[in-house]
């Protein structure tokens, strides 16, 4: 793994994304984490199905402006409506640098579709469930990239 890489994937770690909509039996933001479970009531709020945690924001992770990025968040929100897909507003938050990025936590979306939505965005990562990793009833967010 290039340097490049690793500095990528420990910004990814470090980071927490927020849940912003759909709280689901109690007023606690939800909060998901690389390698950690999901968050207790999760998997209620996605209805059991696979889903995927999108953004559209700076592209190839080569930074953007606010208007630019916020033009492409619409545009993930248009589409992902249009293809009939459920979504709810997340945000990648990682205090150290002070960096926030729009997301959308969208369902139903299997893993390998996931991947390939992300690449079509110019996206290099994406979270989503471990696949079979986990006997716990919340699953494992694993961490994914679009390209190797």
């Amino acid at each position: 793994m290039s340097k490049d890489w690793q500095e990528l994937e420990r910004a990814y770690r470090k980071t927490s994304y927020w849940l912003l909509e759909g709280l689901v039996e109690s007023d606690r933001v939800m909060v998901l984490r690389v390698d950690e479970p999901c968050p207790e009531g999760f998997f209620k709020l996605v209805a059991g199905k696979p889903w995927a945690l999108l953004t559209s924001c700076n592209p190839g992770s080569m930074p953007l402006d606010t208007e630019s990025n916020a033009l492409l968040y619409r545009k993930l929100r248009d589409r992902v409506a249009a293809e009939g897909l459920q979504h709810l507003a997340a945000v990648g938050v990682e205090l150290e640098v002070g960096w926030m990025e729009p997301m959308l936590l969208v369902w139903p979306l299997e893993l390998s579709d996931a991947l390939v939505f992300a690449k079509t965005l110019g996206q290099r990562a994406i979270l989503a469930e471990k696949p079979g990793e986990s006997d716990c009833s919340e699953g494992l967010v694993g961490l994914f990239y679009t390209e190797e």
